[in-house]
């Protein structure tokens, strides 16, 4: 559901378990890193019909596991983004701007 929000008006989705330190008001089309190796599902912000977010959702309906936790979290968003980036993504950034 969040992802299909964002794509279509666009803004910021945070988990309500998400505690902000810094404005992020000018971050436009990024995401976190939840550790080192793995894009975080739970914070992120998207322009209206970005591709990231579409490649997500087309992700998510081919490689949905019932049953599975957690198969449309960081592990679909992180192969994703290897994917739209062109390989491994870097494993120090905190942030990366969507490409």
């Amino acid at each position: 559901m969040r992802v299909a929000l964002v794509w279509t008006f666009g803004g910021y989705y945070s988990d309500t378990d998400t505690i902000c330190i810094n404005d992020s008001s000018s971050l436009h089309n990024v995401v976190g890193f939840q550790n080192e190796n793995e894009i975080a599902s739970g914070q992120f912000h998207a322009e209206p019909k970005h591709n990231f977010l579409f490649e997500i959702m087309k992700h998510m309906v081919k490689n949905y596991e019932p049953g599975v936790w957690g198969s449309l979290g960081p592990k679909c968003y992180t192969k994703v983004g290897e994917k739209l980036c062109g390989g491994p993504l870097a494993k120090n950034e905190k942030t990366i701007y969507l490409c």
